[in-house]
């Protein structure tokens, strides 16, 4: 932790915290060795040796200028960033708002004013009227051909079905073993967590190297 430290010093002149963590993201406990698992780092004097602090420390205790703007922009000039601003924020607002209104008049046209077209053709055009019948007769039709199973279920309906019944034959049994869902789910959860742990770190790895 103290080598880690070292190196994100030496890199970025920032105070850091630096925490231990195995593939599982869990915390790994040194409190018998050290007064605290979290080691705090800063640099008082660039030429001098690192601070270390297992534990809290004060604002106080850090240099002056530790959190200065223009200082951490010129530390991490090979990160980009930019600075948000009031009218920043109010763009984000506004699109947000429009992005709402959007949504209120689809829904509008589709549950409101497409039904209400459809009505009023109805009753003005015979035509409609027939082609709204017509449609109708012909979905009874085909329910009552899937009832009596003569309607020949698509390669996209036969996966559907499949997939529904592994989910209730999955959801049958994690409901009679209960427990043993919880193993599953955890087994999962940390084996993906491994996986994205391990992954991450081999992508440190190659930014240090």
């Amino acid at each position: 932790m103290e080598a880690e430290a070292r190196f994100w010093l030496a890199r970025y002149n920032v105070p850091v915290m630096v925490s231990a963590f195995d593939d599982k993201e869990s915390l790994v406990q040194i409190d018998l060795v050290k007064p605290s698992s979290h080691l705090m780092a800063f640099n008082k004097d660039k030429h001098a040796a690192p601070i270390f602090c297992w534990g809290e420390i004060k604002n106080a205790e850090l240099p002056d200028d530790a959190l200065d703007r223009s200082k951490l922009t010129k530390i991490y000039y090979d990160i980009g960033f930019r600075i948000w601003k009031n009218e920043d924020r109010n763009r984000v607002q506004k699109e947000q708002r429009q992005m709402v209104i959007t949504a209120w008049v689809i829904l509008s046209v589709w549950l409101v004013v497409i039904p209400l077209v459809v009505i009023i053709l109805g009753e003005t055009s015979v035509w409609v009227a027939r082609m709204v019948l017509i449609y109708s007769l012909w979905k009874v039709f085909v329910q009552i051909l899937k009832l009596t199973g003569r309607w020949k279920k698509s390669k996209r309906e036969e996966e559907q079905e499949r997939e529904e019944s592994e989910k209730n034959h999955h959801h049958y049994h994690c409901k009679k073993n209960p427990e043993g869902f919880l193993r599953l789910k955890t087994d999962n959860f940390e084996k993906e967590t491994r996986e994205r742990v391990h992954k991450e770190a081999q992508e440190l790895k190659k930014k240090q190297a």
